[in-house]
């Protein structure tokens, strides 16, 4: 599996979400099994997604918790995919899955 970290302050997300840039945001955690299930039905949605940007957000990581603030992550795994309309959030292994049907 291959994820970008993300290398963006929340600031710059923002900016980002403004432009309506398509995006799409994974947090998740290390020590999450849920999330550690979740890799292969990830790495799958971001293919079928080739024109997202896609970021594996680290939660433990202190930049990430501005980040997860601004779209209210309290489960783990979640998923929030930015598009030209807003964004949407799916949370858990069973909502994750539902997005390559």
């Amino acid at each position: 599996m291959i994820l970008k970290k993300l290398n963006m302050n929340k600031q710059l997300l923002k900016e980002s979400i403004n432009r309506k840039e398509k995006s799409i945001l994974f947090f998740n955690a290390t020590w999450c099994g849920a999330c550690r299930d979740s890799y292969e039905t990830v790495d799958q949605i971001k293919e079928s997604k080739p024109d997202y940007k896609f970021h594996d957000i680290d939660v433990d990581d202190k930049d990430s918790n501005e980040i997860g603030e601004l779209f209210e992550v309290d489960f783990l795994p979640t998923i929030v995919i930015i598009s030209e309309t807003g964004y949407k959030t799916y949370s858990g292994k069973s909502q994750i899955k539902k997005l390559l049907k």
